[in-house]
């Protein structure tokens, strides 16, 4: 397939959104989300909610207390990649056979659905050679890049906690499945490299999750004992 970034391969799920920008076709799309839900977790819930931390989680990003004081690039990458996974009737263009088209106003619809409507993006051109995103500010459209390094993770919550309210603590691993250019299929069976919190507020109106934190986790004996037990469980139901 086309020639990735030289340093690294992108992540299975990467090669996955390659393909689909590429294609753009709505049935690969919702296929492609459906296998990416199987492999993630048997639980709906949770599957449900990886899904929705997938376009942050996948670039590994630096910790952050609100999306008001988050990464302004990390919040343009995230949405743009949350508006094309959402795409399921292939209608983003490939101009000229190396970029996606994607009208700033579906990105910041992303970004709303992604960490609440008081979130505001910064539009802008970012990144480096290979990995360009650019911005057109005339046509408010932004062009990504299709021969591009992706993501390296896909995420699994193995941990949902209430807090007050409709505020949720989730525990996710971050799952790197190796596998070239495709899936592996038993990338549920491999342990996350790492862990992170992420913080997250149900709005019921919208029947919507937003991002509001990404914290680091304290790895305590409790810590090490949930994960253990919570492994212990996806086993069982894998079974």
């Amino acid at each position: 397939m086309a020639k990735l970034n030289r340093q690294r391969l992108a992540a299975p799920v990467g090669a996955v959104i390659l393909i689909l920008a590429l294609i753009g076709a709505g049935f690969l799309c919702v296929s492609a989300w459906n296998a990416i839900g199987n492999l993630l977790s048997n639980n709906s819930k949770k599957t449900e909610l990886e899904k929705v931390l997938l376009p942050v989680l996948m670039f590994d990003p630096a910790p952050f207390d609100s999306a008001e004081t988050a990464d302004p690039t990390m919040l343009l990458q995230s949405s743009i990649w949350a508006a094309v996974l959402s795409d399921t009737s292939g209608k983003y263009n490939v101009e000229l056979g190396e970029s996606l088209s994607i009208p700033e106003t579906d990105v910041d619809a992303a970004a709303a659905r992604l960490f609440g409507p008081n979130v505001t993006l910064t539009h802008k051109t970012f990144g480096e050679l290979e990995q360009n995103y650019y911005y057109n500010e005339s046509t408010h459209t932004y062009f990504v890049p299709i021969y591009t390094e992706i993501g390296y993770y896909i995420p699994r919550v193995v941990e949902i906690e209430k807090k007050e309210g409709d505020l949720y603590s989730l525990t996710v691993g971050y799952v790197d499945p190796h596998g070239g250019i495709l899936v592996s299929l038993d990338a549920h069976e491999k342990e996350p490299d790492k862990y992170m919190i992420y913080d997250v507020q149900y709005n019921r109106e919208k029947d919507l999750y937003y991002i509001t934190a990404l914290r680091d986790i304290e790895r305590t004996a409790d810590f090490f004992s949930s994960i253990a037990s919570a492994s212990s469980a996806a086993s069982s139901m894998a079974s």
